[in-house]
């Protein structure tokens, strides 16, 4: 595998960035040429100290700015009292939340105490009901020896028909 070698070529930039400063600085001087032949410069300042004139003497005739300063002293003072009653509103409202929520859990802690109690008796009472349609077991008195099992339940009496499940149609 051989290796190539590229050749390196530079340029020499001097002459044409000294072409181009010498264009910049012509282009400049046929500017300032024209600005003093027809007095641009001189122009625009002159109309931009008549408009400040005229926006001052308006200012005076009509107190703009007095106008404004005093808007924007009122609109302060407006923002401030609107700060204040939020903060007051806000400081009333989280208040109003602490004594609150503790009596809400304590009545909420009260309801699942009284639904826990009420719940235990109804399946004490409905353990006692399913006992009593029971039929009792006799248990020999001063036995050792465990109860033999129950022998199997007989089904209950009656006309039964028994149906099959059909599978559902999509």
């Amino acid at each position: 595998m051989s290796s190539r070698l590229t050749p390196h070529f530079t340029a020499d930039t001097t002459g044409f960035t000294s072409k181009v400063t010498e264009l910049a600085q012509q282009g400049k001087d046929k500017l300032v040429e024209i600005d003093q032949k027809l007095g641009i410069t001189e122009k625009a300042r002159t109309a931009a100290a008549v408009v400040g004139e005229k926006v001052q003497a308006l200012d005076q005739q009509y107190q703009i700015s007095q106008a404004l300063n005093a808007a924007t002293a009122v609109f302060g003072e407006f923002a401030r009292t609107a700060s204040a009653a939020f903060d007051s509103l806000t400081k009333k409202a989280s208040d109003a939340i602490e004594q609150t929520i503790p009596g809400a859990l304590e009545h909420a802690r009260s309801a699942a105490s009284s639904v826990t109690t009420v719940a235990t008796a109804i399946a004490e009472e409905t353990k006692a009901n399913i006992n009593a349609q029971r039929p009792a077991q006799l248990e020999p008195e001063n036995s050792a020896a465990p109860a033999a099992p129950a022998a199997e339940v007989p089904p209950p009496e009656g006309d039964y028909e028994i149906t099959p499940i059909k599978p559902a149609l999509k």
